[in-house]
């Protein structure tokens, strides 16, 4: 089997801009070695003097999203603050904003070409991903040569419902510690050195999530249908059972 690598990207649109302009802020490429089951992770991620609003979904222990938390992240100082829906900025402030993005354009190409020439891979899976790589392309970044697979469609197809990533980590028992990546039927050996990217909220975790769930659904198809099943049951039965203490 030939390498594959996993594809994250995080952006977010300017605190104050406009709301269809996004600015890449992380990626994060977990590239799986199948032949001697080694895992790399390469990570990148700007520190532009830019304030991006991200969305989060709110999640209870089944992974069904509750809620929706929206917030301002500025790059530099790592510090987060409160969205103010009425801010706006001027006309020459977005300008120079603008150009503040442009350096991290340039280093995500220098990143990827690092990459492109450090590992050999055909295949890139995403998931929900047609923005990731559009934005990636965006950046300079030539992918030309290179199949892309988008795991979720493939899921979607096979199970008749669009599960979200936070629901399939759940259904796969996905866990990480200091030197694995874990799962319900699988364990994969993460060198401390690359799992230190590996945590809640970063692009390489999310990228973890995604290899796991795919490698459960190729490895092991039949649990992990059982498994996503299960996890839609509990969900409709935690549903109706707070509709009817509601009704009560």
């Amino acid at each position: 089997m030939s390498t594959i690598s996993y594809l994250e990207v995080k952006y977010g649109c300017i605190h104050g801009g406009y709301p269809n302009y996004f600015v890449v802020s992380e990626v994060a490429l977990l590239i799986y070695e199948p032949k001697n089951r080694k895992i790399f992770i390469e990570q990148f991620s700007t520190n532009a003097d830019l304030d991006l609003v991200y969305v989060h979904a709110k999640t209870n222990e089944l992974g069904h999203t509750i809620g929706r938390d929206k917030f301002v992240y500025n790059l530099r100082t790592r510090r987060r603050k409160e969205f103010d829906e009425d801010f706006k900025l001027t006309e020459d402030q977005i300008k120079q904003l603008f150009q503040n993005s442009y350096g991290a354009r340039k280093a995500i190409n220098g990143f990827f070409y690092k990459v492109l020439k450090k590992y050999r891979f055909r295949d890139i899976i995403t998931f929900d991903g047609k923005r990731d790589v559009f934005l990636v392309e965006k950046q300079g970044v030539n992918l030309r040569g290179k199949k892309i697979y988008d795991i979720q469609k493939t899921l979607t197809k096979k199970c008749n419902y669009l599960f979200s990533m936070n629901k399939l980590a759940v259904a796969t028992g996905f866990e990480t510690t200091e030197d694995a990546i874990k799962s319900n039927n699988l364990s994969f050996y993460l060198h401390p050195m690359a799992g230190k990217h590996v945590y809640p909220g970063s692009a390489a975790w999310d990228a973890a999530r995604m290899f796991i769930v795919h490698q459960e659904f190729v490895q092991h198809q039949d649990n992990f249908l059982t498994k996503a099943a299960l996890l839609l049951q509990k969900i409709q039965d935690s549903e109706e059972a707070e509709k009817a203490e509601k009704a009560k």
